[in-house]
């Protein structure tokens, strides 16, 4: 399994890898300090291989960095041969005796990288479309339908016969099995659906690093809430329980769902909201470098290339963090590099890998030539976009995999799942009357078994469909899963309640 995460790692983000080598390199032509720097930006298993790299050359494994760093691009080209033949063109770049050389072949190795990914990206996202659909009809649709004919599964347990009088009705004694019941619709079926979930999610390839944000909910106020909610949680339970006969399996439902929900969406919403304006200075990010470098190469000073970029892009994100470069210079009178990595430095504890290792290639560049460092804005700037572009495309091709999913399990299974209970009611009314509901579920306890089934199966829904447009994102992920199961309980409530007053 180890093996399969790594391999999906290196097939996601190498053109990470080569975008900060690049840089790197076009600051100094040094293969051991790209691999440091790289290693740096990097976590998981592509910095700890190349850690492991320069490790090798510390402990005599062999001779050279270059000895080292040929072995590990053969190693990782057993997974991917583009990684490969980029690594072995960015080795060739360190070669070249001229800058010019230098940048075509790290502009080769770009290509390389990109071109090979964005058809590996593509061949996993036609890879997942027949696993999601069989996710789908099993996970989703085969339990609704299931659960829709309960109600007519229900007669089995009644013996209709006629004689001249009439229809005589009498128990049979079959049909209806509680246990199995609530086996199937609350345990194997939720239960089949995450672990084949999680195997699919198995198959999908890493995409670019997320920022990091630091908005943690402290751990002391994290325990008090789980107690609080916890408490909240059996109170409702323990008055759904009293009051069983009428609303009780409502609260009891929502003894679930609203701690679990509570939980899930206050621990995560801060530190989405960070991530989210993160996201958008990264996006932003490639095309502000861009203008910011062109100004640089004509001839503008650092400072006043960075009010001009601010300006012309006005509201952005980016532009106010320019703006505060600019001020933070003009009225301190601090370098560059104090104003962004001393000690109150504006990227000492910034949470975006990207935009802290474009800026510090950028800092140190300038110290030797402006114009040179500008012409790097440039290019590193069309390369991030590129990098954009692609994981862009992953995403949309994976989310038309996914949508319908997502759009059943919140919606439509909820409605039906309210119909269901509400057709259920009429029947068992109407047996009522007769004189036998031979071994019919009670109809309270047959909206418990809808109710934890929708709840389930909204969470899990949640669950793959944020992983699989997000990635491993623990923030999506829970905040999703969050307003997933509230949303589906509440529809499916409001459909049991309006179904039930349409039929009657």
């Amino acid at each position: 399994m180890r093996d399969k995460n790594v391999k999906l790692e290196f097939l996601g983000k190498a053109p990470e890898l080569v975008s900060y080598m690049a840089m790197s390199l076009r600051l100094s032509p040094s293969l051991t300090r790209a691999i440091a720097f790289t290693a740096k930006n990097m976590e998981g298993p592509i910095g700890s291989g190349l850690r492991r790299i320069l490790w090798n050359v510390y402990t005599r494994k062999y001779h050279s960095v270059e000895e080292s760093f040929v072995a590990s691009a053969t190693e990782w080209g057993e997974w991917n041969e583009d990684l490969k033949r980029s690594l072995f063109t960015i080795k060739g770049a360190c070669l070249e005796s001229t800058e010019e050389g230098r940048e075509r072949s790290l502009d080769k190795a770009t290509e390389i990288v990109v071109t090979g990914t964005k058809k590996r990206m593509k061949d996993f996202a036609s890879s997942l479309a027949t696993p999601t659909t069989v996710l789908f009809a099993l996970g989703i649709l085969l339990p609704m339908m299931i659960g829709a004919m309960l109600p007519m599964l229900s007669l089995g347990s009644l013996d209709l016969s006629y004689d001249v009088s009439g229809p005589q009705f009498s128990e049979s004694g079959g049909g209806f099995n509680l246990v199995v019941i609530v086996l199937a619709m609350d345990v194997v079926f939720p239960a089949a659906t995450l672990l084949y979930a999680m195997s699919i999610l198995g198959k999908r390839p890493g995409t670019t690093s997320l920022p990091r944000t630091d908005c943690r909910t402290d751990q002391r106020k994290r325990r008090r809430l789980m107690v609080l909610l916890v408490a909240i949680g059996f109170a409702l339970a323990t008055l759904g329980i009293l009051t069983f006969d009428g609303l009780g399996p409502y609260i009891i439902l929502w003894s679930m769902v609203l701690p679990t929900s509570v939980y899930l969406i206050s621990t995560t919403y801060r530190r989405r909201k960070r991530r989210a304006e993160m996201l958008k200075m990264e996006r932003e990010f490639p095309d502000a470098i861009f203008q910011l470098g062109s100004r640089i190469s004509e001839g503008s000073p650092p400072e006043r290339a960075l009010i001009e970029t601010a300006e012309s892009m006005k509201d952005a994100g980016i532009a106010d963090f320019f703006r505060k470069m600019y001020y933070r210079t003009i009225v301190f009178g601090l370098t560059l590099e104090e104003n962004l990595f001393g000690d109150r430095g504006l990227l000492t504890k910034f949470p975006s890998q990207t935009i802290k290792a474009t800026m510090r290639t950028f800092v140190e560049m300038a110290k030797k030539d402006s114009v040179s460092a500008g012409q790097m804005l440039i290019r590193t700037g069309e390369y991030l976009k590129d990098l954009q572009r692609l994981d862009e495309d992953t995403k949309r091709q994976l989310r038309t995999s996914v949508e319908s999913m997502k759009m059943t399990s919140l919606f439509f299974a909820p409605i039906v799942m309210g119909v269901t209970f509400s057709l259920y009611t009429l029947l068992v009314d109407t047996f009522s009357n007769i004189g036998s509901v031979g071994d019919m579920m009670p109809p309270n306890i047959f909206l418990m078994v809808l109710g934890v089934y929708v709840f389930l199966m909204a969470a899990i829904a949640m669950y793959f469909v944020s992983t699989i447009e997000n990635g491993p994102s623990r923030t999506e992920r829970r905040f999703s899963m969050g307003i997933g199961v509230f949303v589906a309980t509440t529809i499916f409530a409001i459909s049991t309640v309006v179904g039930q007053l349409t039929i009657a």
